[in-house]
């Protein structure tokens, strides 16, 4: 037998509610388990102090002045209607939903507003670049079969 069963036991062997074979069992499990018999003889010393403790009678009335406290209890001032039960609920889900957006929308990261960028594409990056660069000479050839040295206008895009 596990410490785990015996205990379930204790008190069943104490109000005398095992079977002889169950009240063996237990027996043989306090005779080797400390900790089990340990537990035994506190119940056994809570029980004998509780029965020295005087037992306490009720009055003949006691039943009837618990009854007519009970029907005298007064009912509340005002019970919701069911009409405003589900006008509270609406309304208290309402507010959740408005919550919990608010909250989406507060913690959303905002992006700045982008400042404007300058935007060159193609043929017209490659000027630019060879610009900025400083190559001389309009013997180099893009693979469009321009040369560098047809200055066009770039494309400037402001983009926002």
């Amino acid at each position: 037998m596990r410490c785990r069963q015996a205990q379930q036991w204790i008190n069943l062997w104490l109000d005398n509610q095992l079977s002889d074979d169950q009240q063996a069992q237990l027996q043989q499990h306090l005779n080797i388990c400390p900790q089990c018999r340990q537990l035994v003889e506190r119940w056994i010393r809570a029980r004998e102090a509780l029965r020295t403790y005087p037992s306490i009678t009720p009055s003949a009335d006691f039943d009837a002045r618990v009854m007519q406290a009970v029907a005298q209890r007064q009912q509340p001032a005002w019970t919701p209607s069911p009409a405003f039960r589900i006008a509270t609920s609406a309304a208290m889900g309402m507010l959740i939903a408005i919550s919990l957006l608010a909250a989406m929308w507060w913690h959303t990261p905002r992006t700045q507003t982008p400042s404007p960028t300058l935007w060159i594409g193609g043929r017209e990056a490659m000027e630019w670049a060879q610009m900025l660069l400083g190559t001389e000479g309009g013997s180099r050839k893009w693979q469009d079969g321009s040369s560098s040295r047809s200055f066009l206008p770039f494309c400037l895009w402001w983009r926002s």
